[in-house]
């Protein structure tokens, strides 16, 4: 293998000078998951500013299909001490938020990529973690918590969304306070009004503080190991032979000699030379 060769985000080469260290790095690898309008990015935002102001080197970022309102969206949050190495999108997740249940059995949003026992799935669901587990045959821990109809129901509905999942996130990471995520959500809705800014500390600290009994459950993982890493799934894809995969273009009827020119207009005039002496026979008989 060639040293330029592309790899996938987070892989390094055994002569890669960090690759021994970033085995071992510890890191928060974090999804959002939900629709466009739901606050997915956002939630993403105010958890990787908290995770900065706890002293962590952070990315967040979103990822979108279709750019428009209910569309499925996810957003991830990168967390670790030291600086990160990986870029993209988060495979091998930590925990991942769900604030759309739909969302669960659409292969498109990938809810489920990259989940494995260690894996936490937090879910906006009025169904309990223990009815999710059976229903996914899931391997590792679910948390339902009901984000409309349960005990965090307050007026403003999906618009706050984002706060409240960071607020989970947040209390189930363990490394972030109550006053650092407030910290979080007034930096990062500075643009906001004062009230409006009230409205999603509220429904922040209600998740966090649902969520206390489970904090910190959710684990560091290691980096993508250097060694007996396995490479993605190709897909082989058939060749078709060169008439179906690239046809002609070039035909004498359409393109050629002045003679081929000829020829494909006499035969065109041939073609229609009955239609011709029909309509002259249709207009003799109309009234003068």
């Amino acid at each position: 293998m060639h040293t330029n060769e592309l790899r996938p985000a987070g892989f390094l080469m055994p002569s890669d000078p960090c690759a021994r260290r970033c085995e071992g790095g510890a890191m928060y690898r974090i999804r959002f998951h939900g629709r466009g309008g739901q606050g997915m990015k956002m939630a993403s935002h105010i958890l990787g500013t908290a995770f900065f102001l706890a002293g962590f080197e952070v990315q967040d970022a979103p990822r979108f299909g279709a750019e428009r309102r209910g569309a499925p969206i996810f957003a991830y949050v990168r967390a670790q001490r030291e600086p990160i190495k990986e870029r993209g999108i988060i495979s091998r997740p930590g925990l991942v938020l769900v604030a759309d249940e739909t969302l669960i059995p659409m292969p498109a949003a990938g809810v489920l990529s990259g989940v494995e026992e260690s894996t936490v799935l937090f879910l906006n669901s009025r169904d309990s973690g223990e009815v999710w587990k059976e229903r996914l045959n899931f391997p590792g821990r679910i948390l339902a918590l009901d984000l409309i109809g349960g005990e965090l129901t307050l007026p403003g509905g999906q618009r706050f969304f984002g706060a409240i999942c960071a607020g989970a996130a947040a209390a189930l990471a363990g490394e972030i306070s109550e006053d650092i995520l407030m910290q979080a959500i007034d930096s990062e809705l500075t643009h906001v009004e004062p009230a409006v800014i009230l409205e999603n500390k509220i429904r922040a600290r209600a998740a966090f503080l649902a969520m206390q009994e489970n904090a910190g459950i959710v684990r560091e993982g290691g980096g993508v190991k250097v060694f007996g890493y396995r490479r993605p799934d190709w897909i082989d894809v058939p060749l078709d032979e060169a008439g179906l995969s690239a046809p002609a273009i070039h035909g004498r009827r359409t393109s050629g000699t002045d003679e081929d020119r000829g020829l494909a207009a006499q035969e065109a005039g041939d073609r229609y030379r009955p239609l011709q002496g029909l309509l002259v026979d249709l207009l003799h008989l109309l009234p003068r």
